[in-house]
């Protein structure tokens, strides 16, 4: 993992810490987007994401001032294939010691792993990140996030997207 004290992405605003893992390595391969658009195997989400690769950043390197967290702008909760329950318990440890700071991010993982971890932590927000799909498919992936304690976010075409279809 990548940590990024302070970015100076123009999204986030430049007050928030970021976290950035490999997609490779950490994204699981039943995404739809992996290989096939995903923003972070491109561009300079692609830079962070390999750089990360080669980082051991803990999340304790995150400066008491800063309140606002957004963890895996690129990659996710998986190790190799399998939910890298390390890196849960660190975001976990985190969270509780930092109850101060908003802390927020995706995966799409959340069906393998399973009961949101990150539910009861009042500062900790993480959304299930829901495919394109068939309306009926989409649907029921929305009332099983919700079975499993997450909120979700969906992916939808961009207008750039839709215009090549």
């Amino acid at each position: 993992m990548k940590v990024v004290s302070l970015t100076e992405n123009s999204k986030l605003g430049t007050s928030v810490a970021a976290t950035y893992n490999n997609v490779t390595d950490s994204c699981p391969t039943s995404c739809k987007l992996m290989n096939n658009g995903c923003y972070a195997q491109k561009g300079f989400p692609r830079l962070w994401s390999d750089r990360s690769k080669t980082s051991s950043d803990k999340l304790n390197k995150i400066h008491k001032s800063v309140k606002m967290v957004r963890l895996n702008v690129t990659g996710d909760l998986l190790k190799n294939g399998n939910v890298d329950l390390d890196l849960i318990d660190e975001i976990i440890s985190f969270a509780k010691s930092r109850s101060d700071t908003k802390i927020w991010g995706y995966t799409h993982a959340w069906k393998q792993i399973g009961e949101n971890p990150f539910s009861k932590i009042p500062n900790i927000h993480f959304f299930a990140s829901i495919d394109l799909g068939e309306e009926d498919i989409v649907k029921s992936d929305i009332e099983l996030s919700a079975k499993l304690g997450y909120s979700y976010a969906r992916v939808i075409k961009s207008e750039e997207t839709k215009k090549k279809d």
